[in-house]
């Protein structure tokens, strides 16, 4: 059975932790890691025992049997420092499903977090979740689409303005708008459907139309495009 970890930045708020296994659930042989920042002084050290103890208490009421990993990192740490330190870490475990949670801790923490998850995702079984401090919802991020984002190329972005400007289209009416052929097409769209950005309409030919997260790809690009 496949080895799951679930990273977990963490601060002095025990109430983030309680959060993410409410929403996202604990399974016994899951490995928990929080990612806390190194106490400053004596203080601080006291606040996160007290903290860590009271998540402690809360692991073996539902039931959670192992001790938790607790990974203490400089506040300061540059952020390529900071992903190097966490990459070693993650690394020591030989997981292939990892489950992320950036809601608590400090805010370079959770951005070192979310550019591991994108880089693991390309491989791994990877979900991140982030949440609101006044709110008890988690978020989770589509990370295939948005590492993505990070790849498309100017013929993809090319098909999906013209799926988008005619609302729904068939294969052979995007061949028609990009003066292609419908192999070439075909071969995008089964591209483009994997990776979230279309998706099939029930109409006989078949029709496609740009989803939510294709739109938002779209205007993504256009302002970057205009930009730079």
């Amino acid at each position: 059975m496949p080895c799951r970890l679930r990273v977990i930045s963490f601060g002095w708020s025990p109430q983030f932790v309680y959060r993410h296994f409410v929403n996202v659930g604990l399974a016994s042989d899951d490995v928990v890691v929080f990612v806390v920042p190194k106490p400053l002084d004596e203080v601080s050290k006291t606040r996160f025992a007290e903290a860590m103890h009271e998540v402690e208490k809360f692991l073996e009421a539902v039931g959670y049997g192992s001790k938790p990993f607790v990974l203490e990192v400089e506040q300061d740490a540059e952020p390529v420092a900071l992903l190097n330190t966490l990459l070693d870490f993650v690394s020591r475990f030989n997981c292939q499903e990892f489950v992320f949670d950036a809601s608590g801790g400090m805010r370079i923490h959770s951005l070192a977090l979310l550019i591991l998850a994108l880089n693991l995702s390309q491989k791994c079984n990877v979900e991140f979740y982030i949440g609101l401090e006044s709110r008890q919802k988690l978020f989770k991020l589509p990370l295939p689409q948005i590492a993505n984002l990070l790849r498309l190329t100017d013929s993809k972005m090319k098909m999906l303005r013209v799926v988008a400007s005619l609302g729904e289209a068939t294969m052979q009416d995007i061949a028609k708008a990009l003066n292609k052929d419908v192999s070439y097409v075909r071969k995008t769209v089964r591209k483009l459907l994997g990776e979230g950005l279309l998706e099939r309409v029930k109409s006989k030919p078949p029709k496609f139309k740009v989803t939510e997260m294709g739109m938002l790809t779209l205007k993504l690009y256009e302002i970057t495009t205009k930009q730079f």
